[in-house]
């Protein structure tokens, strides 16, 4: 399985990660509005609630290489993978409890794959995912659909009580609009994965828009 190895790996530190960041982000998400006016919240109670996010990160396997993996595209990817496509979608929500003092979160991650040698490969990536299950934390399944190549990762982190400094480094880490519908948060990737993947960084700028539900 030595052809799609290292993308296989690369697709696992990319839902490990989904449960650390415990929501995903695209560039474009759509809620963003020049009307807004942000500031930082001040007090825990300002987020409760239940939020939510949707985005959607597409490419090629040639961008997955360079951009994620930040590698060298090579003649032999090329023949391996061709001009395979990939479609990340992901849907967040974020549960804040201000009375207890917890926070949920929930993430459904789909991946499709189109395109190039996908028919060829998917054997090997299908095989990879399917025995990824017993390896995944606790909270995080992994299904795949042979219909349209696709894999989907569900995470669920149950509510989490939260300390006194893990609620300041919260309101810190967010902005709040005028009216208390948008929360904008700041993704900080954990340098242990941008490590091991220095080019994740692409599918995570550093902030996007959830919507008070």
């Amino acid at each position: 399985m030595k052809r799609t190895s290292k993308l296989f790996s690369a697709m696992r530190i990319l839902a490990i990660l989904a449960l650390v960041v415990g929501m995903f982000a695209s560039c474009d998400n759509g809620t963003t509005s020049e009307s807004d006016t942000w500031t930082t919240p001040t007090d825990f109670a300002q987020l409760d609630g239940i939020w939510k996010v949707s985005s959607t990160v597409t490419g090629t396997a040639k961008d997955f290489v360079e951009k994620v993996m930040d590698e060298t595209w090579t003649s032999s990817m090329q023949n391996v993978l061709g001009n395979m496509k990939f479609t990340i979608h992901i849907d967040s929500t974020q549960t804040i409890s201000s009375t207890l003092n917890t926070m949920a979160a929930s993430v459904i991650e789909t991946f499709i794959f189109s395109g190039g040698n996908i028919n060829e490969i998917w054997p090997d990536l299908k095989k990879g995912f399917d025995d990824m299950q017993s390896q995944l934390p606790n909270g995080m399944t992994v299904n795949t659909y042979n219909d349209v190549k696709s894999v989907v990762f569900t995470i669920t982190i149950s509510p989490t009580p939260l300390s006194d400094n893990d609620i300041l480094e919260t309101l810190n880490g967010c902005k709040i609009n005028q009216d208390g519908t948008k929360i904008k948060l700041d993704v900080t990737v954990p340098d242990a994965t941008l490590a091991e993947l220095p080019g994740i960084a692409f599918l995570f700028p550093n902030g996007f828009i959830m919507i008070k539900q």
